[in-house]
């Protein structure tokens, strides 16, 4: 007698910014396990070829709200410059989304302390995590929920 299972939905995500090879890394962790990469933006040329290169399956677009405005998209996972990351973070939560970073935007960065001062309020009124995906420990991940 065969057992037929029926397939979970897949979590469809994005990808806005490849500043930062550590979004490799990210990405593949997400397809590893049963993600499927949607679409990525990359406003540098040279940034976006590469990544249509290493991952053909993903719908290339000119603009982060293509992404951060498919409700089928749930996650959205960066490694934008390091003084957008918290910005960018507040927009996908403020569209229903998640957000996963490659790397803390911590008060270290006075460049960006005012914007992560604004994520909790974000995550509280969205609903949404903001995650840090830390490095130099593998991919352990770190999540501020609500």
């Amino acid at each position: 007698m065969s057992q037929e299972r029926s397939a979970a939905p897949r979590l469809r995500f994005g990808v806005v910014g490849a500043n930062h090879s550590h979004i490799h890394g990210m990405v593949d962790a997400a397809l590893a396990g049963g993600g499927e990469l949607a679409a990525f933006h990359a406003r540098e040329p040279e940034l976006a070829a590469e990544f249509a290169r290493r991952y053909p399956q993903a719908k290339p677009v000119s603009d982060e709200r293509a992404i951060l405005e498919d409700p089928s998209i749930r996650l959205v996972l960066s490694s934008i410059i390091p003084n957008e990351r918290a910005p960018l973070g507040i927009r996908v939560m403020q569209h229903g989304k998640d957000f996963m970073e490659s790397s803390a935007t911590s008060a270290r960065n006075s460049s960006i302390s005012f914007s992560t001062s604004r994520v909790p309020r974000v995550q509280r009124s969205s609903r949404r995590r903001f995650a840090t995906c830390g490095t130099r420990t593998g991919l352990g991940f770190r999540t501020s929920a609500t």
